[in-house]
């Protein structure tokens, strides 16, 4: 038993830096989203950091913007091992994406340089757009979400449903 208490703290010392957020459906992400847009996956732009090259940002192309004013090209910042965003890596090249935003760093919020944006914290990957339709999950069901289609061009009727009445 006390080999069991004695390892319990290496054992959450693992869990102390990374982050920890329980998952956002796309209805929820909107209200800390700075933008939504439809995007294209153009490149991945590795870094080399003391030596080890990692690919932390990718950069895609506005399609859309269905809220706020964006640049044609954005720099998207993933996860860097610690970050509650998805890797950028997991967005294959050419793939077309709807994704709320952030201009907000993580962990301390602090404002990105222009054009660079982060998905919003805990929100998934976004909705994947294929053809006409894009998929994901749009509203939380519970503890999770059941991912379901939505037309595009539907897609901003249902968001200006989404945004809080003024």
């Amino acid at each position: 038993m006390r080999r069991l208490f004695g390892l319990l703290p290496l054992l959450l010392l693992g869990q102390a830096g990374a982050a920890s957020c329980a998952f956002q459906s796309f209805q929820q992400a909107l209200k800390w989203a700075d933008a939504v847009a439809l995007v294209e996956v153009q490149k991945y732009l590795p870094q080399t950091v003391n030596g080890y090259t990692r690919t932390q940002d990718m950069q895609v192309k506005v399609i859309k913007a269905y809220v706020g004013q964006l640049a044609p090209t954005l720099t998207i910042r993933g996860d860097n091992g610690m970050a509650p965003y998805p890797y950028v890596t997991s967005y294959p090249l050419g793939t077309r994406w709807i994704i709320p935003l952030s201009k907000k760093g993580w962990p301390d919020d602090r404002p990105l340089p222009a054009n660079v944006f982060t998905p919003v914290a805990c929100a998934g990957m976004g909705l994947i757009v294929s053809g006409p339709v894009a998929y994901g999950v749009l509203y939380q069901v519970g503890r999770s979400g059941i991912a379901e289609p939505i037309a595009l061009n539907a897609f901003p009727d249902w968001l200006k449903g989404q945004q809080p009445k003024k």
